[in-house]
């Protein structure tokens, strides 16, 4: 679990400025940040401590001042690497997964040598009301990690997509 507590400094590398927005979703005012971080050997410590820190840094840019449970926060880090540890993904995906009250984090792995999204948040009850939003931030972000790593952002590609052409290829024979 995470402690209340901020851990001050980020500990995963920016590689572009954060994003930051906020506005009213389903009785709630929401605020989200969307991070580009350096996901080079990633371990469920290091997600851990990037919270607080990430956190820090989207209540930092707020316009209005809600108190949280008035308030939620999306935490969107886009972790960019060319591998990912299956512990950190277990616990990034897991039961276990980070966060707080009123503060939801959502990474996204993306694997920035074949500009795949190697794995984010699927539709959950917890997000059911709110995923075409978190889908808007995940697109967004994975579009400038795909452009600063010299891909086309269009031609990124995820686990449903390589299903559907797998389906494609088994139809035309």
């Amino acid at each position: 679990m995470i402690s209340n507590e901020s851990t001050g400094a980020l500990v995963s590398a920016q590689l572009l400025e954060p994003v930051f927005t906020e506005r009213w979703l389903r009785g709630l005012y929401t605020f989200s940040g969307t991070f580009t971080l350096d996901g080079t050997d990633l371990t469920p410590e290091r997600v851990r401590e990037d919270l607080g820190a990430l956190y820090d840094s989207t209540r930092a840019h707020r316009h209005r001042r809600f108190p949280r449970g008035v308030a939620r926060y999306f935490l969107v880090p886009v972790y960019c690497a060319t591998s990912f540890q299956k512990a950190t993904r277990d616990y990034l995906y897991g039961y276990d997964r980070p966060g707080r009250w009123a503060i939801a984090m959502k990474p996204v792995l993306y694997n920035s040598h074949s500009n795949d999204i190697e794995a984010y948040d699927a539709v959950q009850d917890d997000t059911l009301f709110y995923y075409e939003y978190l889908k808007q931030l995940f697109e967004e972000g994975v579009s400038r990690a795909a452009q600063h790593f010299g891909h086309r952002p269009e031609l990124t590609t995820d686990a449903h997509d390589r299903f559907v052409a797998w389906l494609l290829k088994l139809r035309n024979g």
